[in-house]
C-alpha cells in the first residue's frame, strides 16, 4: 500500500519525475488498478506521465503501460541492460520535449539501424536530446542521418561519441545542421577521427548565441590549425567553455590565439592540452587572459614543456574568487620554484583544490615546504586538498 501512494504521489497530475531504480516494481504498480485509477489517463486508460528517468529492469515494459503521447521528459539508462535497447527504440514518445539515452559501452548487433530509428522519431519541438553511445561502434553513416533529423527547435545537444567510427564526414554533417538558436552543445569525441577538416566545420558552424561549449577532441587529430579555427570562431556570450585538445599536437600559436578569444564572461573554464607542444609563451598568455569572473579553472598542461616561468605566470594570474582549482602540471619541469609559486598563490575561497606536479623532479625537502600555512588553513575551512607530487 505504501508503493501505491508514493507511485500514485508521483504520477498525480502527471507533474513529477518517476525515478526507478528498480524498473519491474513500477512495472508491477502500474499494473495496479487502484493505483491507476487515481491518476489522470488517456483515452485508451495510460496513466499521464511527464516525465520518465528509468534505470535497469526493463524499461520498455514501463514504456509500454503510459501514454507516450503525453511523454515529454524521458531518461532511459541502457548501459547495464543493452538487449533491451531495440525494444526502448520501438517504444519512444513521438513528441517529447527532452530525451536522454545512455547506450554506451557496448557494440549493438545494429548500432547505426537503431539511431537511424531515433532519428525518424525526432519531431520538431525537441528541446534537448542527449545520447550515450560511447564505444558503441556508431559511424559517420548514421551521424549523417541523425543530423538531417535534428530539429531546428533544439536548445540543447550532447552527443557522447569517444571511439566510435564518426570520421571528419560525420562530424561535418553534425556542424552543418546544428540549429542556429542552440544554447548548449556538448560532443564528446575522443579518438573518433575528427581531423582538421572536422573541427573546421564545428567551428563555422557555432551558433551565435551559445551559453556552454564542451568540445572534446582529443586524439582526434585536429592539429594546430583545427584548434585555431575553433578558438577564432568562440562566442562572447560563452559562460562555460569545456575544450580538450589533447594529444592534438596544440603548440604556443594556438594557445595564444585562444586567450585573445577567451570570453570576459566565462564562469567555468577547462582546457586540456595533455602532451602538446605549449611552452611558457603560450602558457603565460593564457594565464594573463583568464577571466576574473571565473570560479571554477581546470587546466590540464601535462607533457607540455611550459617549466618554472610558465607555472609562475600562471600563478600570478588566478582568479581570486575560485572556488575550483585543479592544475595538472605532470611532466611540466616546473620544479620547486614553479610549483611553490602555485601553492601560495592559490585563493583562499577554494572549496575544492587539486595539483598535480608528479614528474617534475621537485627536492623532498621542498615537497615538505609546499604543504605551507595556506593549504592548512584551506583544510580547516573545510577546503578539499589533493597534493600529488
Amino acid at each position: 500500500m505504501a508503493d501505491e501512494n508514493i507511485l500514485i504521489s508521483l504520477l498525480h497530475a502527471g507533474q513529477d519525475v518517476l525515478r526507478a531504480a528498480d524498473v519491474r516494481s513500477v512495472v508491477k504498480l502500474l499494473q495496479c488498478t487502484r493505483a491507476i485509477q487515481q491518476v489522470l489517463t488517456d483515452a485508451d486508460g495510460f496513466p499521464i506521465i511527464n516525465s520518465l528517468s528509468l534505470v535497469g529492469g526493463k524499461p520498455h515494459e514501463v514504456l509500454r503501460r503510459v501514454s507516450r503521447r503525453h511523454l515529454s521528459d524521458l531518461h532511459v539508462n541502457l548501459r547495464d541492460n543493452p538487449w533491451f535497447t531495440e525494444s526502448v527504440v520501438a517504444c519512444l514518445p513521438h513528441h517529447a520535449e527532452h530525451l536522454n539515452m545512455d547506450m554506451g559501452g557496448y557494440r549493438l548487433s545494429d548500432t547505426n539501424g537503431l539511431v537511424i530509428t531515433i532519428a525518424q522519431k525526432l519531431r520538431r519541438g525537441l528541446k534537448t536530446l542527449h545520447l550515450e553511445l560511447c564505444d558503441a561502434g556508431l559511424t559517420s553513416h548514421a551521424c549523417h542521418a541523425l543530423a538531417l533529423a535534428l530539429p531546428d527547435t533544439l536548445q540543447r545537444l550532447h552527443l557522447g561519441l569517444c571511439h566510435c567510427q564518426v570520421g571528419s564526414e560525420g562530424v561535418e554533417s553534425l556542424a552543418a545542421a546544428l540549429p542556429t538558436d542552440m544554447r548548449y552543445l556538448h560532443l564528446d569525441m575522443d579518438n573518433a577521427g575528427v581531423g582538421t577538416k572536422g573541427a573546421q566545420a564545428v567551428a563555422a558552424s557555432l551558433p551565435s548565441h551559445l551559453r556552454e561549449l564542451h568540445l572534446d577532441f582529443s586524439r582526434c587529430h585536429v592539429g594546430p590549425e583545427g584548434a585555431i579555427a575553433l578558438a577564432a570562431s568562440l562566442r562572447s556570450t560563452l559562460v562555460r567553455l569545456h575544450l580538450d585538445f589533447s594529444g592534438c599536437g596544440i603548440g604556443d600559436e594556438a594557445t595564444q590565439i585562444l586567450a585573445a578569444k577567451l570570453p570576459a564572461s566565462l564562469i567555468s573554464l577547462y582546457l586540456g592540452v595533455h602532451s602538446c607542444t605549449v611552452g611558457p609563451p603560450g602558457a603565460a598568455r593564457l594565464a594573463s587572459a583568464l577571466p576574473l569572473s571565473l570560479n571554477d579553472l581546470r587546466l590540464d598542461f601535462a607533457g607540455c614543456p611550459i617549466g618554472v616561468q610558465g607555472a609562475q605566470a600562471i600563478a600570478a594570474a588566478l582568479p581570486k574568487r575560485l572556488s575550483t582549482l585543479r592544475l595538472c602540471l605532470c611532466g611540466c619541469n616546473v620544479g620547486g620554484d614553479g610549483a611553490k609559486a602555485v601553492v601560495d598563490a592559490v585563493p583562499t575561497t577554494l572549496k575544492h583544490l587539486r595539483l598535480s606536479f608528479s614528474g617534475s623532479e621537485i627536492p623532498e625537502a621542498a615537497r615538505s615546504e609546499l604543504i605551507n600555512d595556506r593549504l592548512q588553513e584551506l583544510k580547516r575551512l573545510g577546503t578539499t586538498v589533493i597534493l600529488r607530487f
